[in-house]
């Protein structure tokens, strides 16, 4: 019984064929580029189960590398049977996702398979989910830091009122709502300017749902709880002492100075 966190036979034989081996090699194996299109073929229409788990779930960050490789337009793979399947589009859209070469990918694919329809491909539903999610995981790593600033700031133009709160949650939203606007009005300019960049006119930042980006993905009341009780401990007794105690020894070493003798 394959252990189920193995990866598939075929992921390694393609990461030999398409990574490891080099065109000569290949030749020199009798390996064509229309026996490796074949394979590839077999594999989605065999194991198309297996591919949707292991590229989203258990293998994630190799099987974007062997899309690539396959995709990518110095190379001269034929795969339009692929991906002119929506059910396929899907899978490989789902996996790269998150990967550093998205947006390679996706123009490669647009321009090679989808070259007379262009907007038509950046339409599809599953295109466009894929960017959205995309584009959300590159805003939260660009926000991150200055939301924390806000929430800094916020907490510090506040501090004797929240300390008032009892409950946790309406100290947070307390805070919150000093600062949601400013975020909501940074995410939609960040999104959009992506937008613009990629040149992406059938997706605005409407189609984002920036409320559940920041309570979910974000979790921006846990970044305020937590940052509200570390400046709280910053201002205790308690840590006011542990700065102290390292000063008053270093004072206390200089003053016996039996040890210099």
């Amino acid at each position: 019984m394959e252990f189920m966190f193995a990866p598939p036979p075929y992921l390694y034989v393609l990461k030999i064929l398409l990574i490891h081996l080099n065109e000569s090699d290949l030749v020199a194996c009798g390996i064509h580029k229309s026996n490796i299109q074949h394979f590839v073929r077999e594999i989605f229409a065999t194991q198309y189960d297996s591919i949707e788990a292991n590229s989203r779930l258990y293998f994630a960050y190799e099987f974007p590398i062997v899309f690539a490789e396959l995709i990518k337009s110095d190379n001269e793979y034929d795969l339009n049977e692929i991906l002119a399947d929506e059910k396929y589009l899907k899978v490989i859209m789902d996996s790269i996702a998150r990967c550093d070469v998205f947006w390679d990918i996706l123009v490669d694919i647009q321009e090679r398979y989808y070259a007379s329809s262009k907007e038509a491909f950046y339409r599809f539903p599953i295109v466009q989910s894929s960017i959205i999610e995309r584009i959300t995981s590159e805003v939260i790593w660009d926000v991150q830091e200055d939301i924390l600033s806000k929430i800094t700031s916020e907490i510090e133009d506040n501090y004797d009122e929240l300390e008032e709160y009892e409950d946790v949650y309406e100290m947070t939203n307390f805070v919150l709502q000093g600062i949601v606007d400013d975020i909501h009005d940074q995410i939609t300019e960040i999104m959009n300017a992506k937008l613009d960049k990629r040149g992406i006119n059938s997706i605005t930042a409407e189609d984002f749902d920036i409320d559940t980006i920041l309570s979910e993905d974000i979790d921006i009341h846990d970044m305020i709880e937590r940052k509200y009780y570390e400046m709280m401990y910053s201002q205790s007794d308690e840590y006011k002492q542990q700065l102290q105690e390292p000063i008053e020894n270093i004072v206390e070493l200089f003053e016996d100075t039996y040890w210099l003798s």
